[in-house]
């Protein structure tokens, strides 16, 4: 099986995600996918607060925070 890892950008305040992004990391288990999925998305998450769209006052107010899928895919 193969799986590609999905991060969410989701506000706890209100507990909605506005937005998904499929990251082109593929993995050959779960446990890698989801290994690589903590590491990406603290990586991705550190990068939020300089972007011009979210920004750290952003992240603090509406308590923003990545959540992330491993997705598998199909065998072909």
């Amino acid at each position: 099986m193969k799986y590609i890892l999905v991060l969410h950008i989701c506000s706890l305040l209100s507990g909605q995600c506005f937005e998904s992004q499929v990251t082109g990391y593929m993995f050959n288990s779960h446990y890698d996918c989801a290994v690589g999925g903590y590491q990406i998305s603290g990586q991705t998450f550190k990068l939020l607060k300089n972007d011009d769209y979210i920004g750290i006052d952003r992240i603090n107010k509406e308590k923003i925070a990545i959540k992330f899928e491993c997705k598998e895919l199909p065998s072909t």
